[in-house]
């Protein structure tokens, strides 16, 4: 994904608004600057090169040289290369797969207020709208580039981790069914990780305290009761989770 994104930035292929986002925030790291000095410069280096000559002169031999056939050394170099060549391939594909902890990095940075009262697993504090009710800050930016890595990391790699941090976006937004069929799919490969457990009980305890506007009070007892079970799912797998503690705590205080 980054060196694709790298290959449509030298090839101006960028317009608008687009364009911003990607010089803002793609290319804030070392790492990415390097990369695009480097496809610039042979993008340099191929638009100096002299194109070859349409009529190549043809090499004379002298006579009493014997004619020697290339045609068996040229094709086992031409199978080596096709070779490396799918090896090379296959290597960045594989490394250039897209890691769901950078699109976690941008979801975090995007809300600068929490929009769910349970602590997320591996989510640095962030505190609670100062009036009750109000809508948390967002950076809108940053959000639509957390949903971008988010979800093509699940498409290209769906593993727990990329479940996992794609459930965490939808959640982040209440968006609770895309949330709960993303955390189902993480549980289903990693059944005992006990953070998905406790993430996965903030969203049955946010969808709970959201029931308070209705008036279905049954609906919302089963949400707090399918949350906590959750939480306390969490806390049977590791008591040292600080974050199922927190929610317990104030769920049963």
């Amino acid at each position: 994904m980054v060196d694709e994104t790298v290959d449509r930035y030298v090839a101006d292929e960028f317009k608008g608004d687009e364009l911003e986002r990607v010089r803002n925030y793609f290319f804030k790291s070392t790492d990415r600057q390097d990369k695009l000095r480097f496809a610039r410069t042979l993008k340099e280096r191929e638009r100096k090169e002299p194109p070859p000559s349409p009529n190549p002169k043809p090499i004379k031999r002298r006579g009493w040289l014997p004619t020697l056939s290339f045609a068996p050394a040229w094709a086992l170099a031409a199978s080596f290369i096709v070779v490396a060549g799918i090896g090379l391939l296959a290597y960045r594909s594989y490394s250039s797969r897209p890691d769901p902890r950078e699109g976690l990095v941008a979801l975090q940075s995007a809300f600068r207020e929490r929009p769910v009262e349970g602590r997320l697993s591996d989510f640095g504090h962030v505190p609670l709208p100062n009036q009750r009710g109000a809508s948390p800050k967002v950076d809108y930016v940053q959000r639509d580039l957390a949903a971008t890595l988010l979800l093509k990391s699940v498409r290209d790699n769906p593993t727990a981790a990329s479940h996992h941090a794609a459930a965490k976006y939808y959640l982040m937004n209440h968006q609770f069914e895309q949330a709960e069929k993303e955390f189902a799919a993480a549980l289903s490969l990693e059944p005992k990780n006990a953070k998905i457990h406790n993430d996965f009980g903030s969203m049955f305890l946010e969808q709970g305290r959201l029931q308070n506007l209705g008036s279905d009070n049954g609906k919302q007892f089963e949400l707090y009761a399918r949350g906590l079970e959750e939480v306390q799912t969490a806390l049977d797998l590791d008591d040292s989770l600080l974050e199922a503690h927190l929610i317990a705590h104030f769920s049963f205080n």
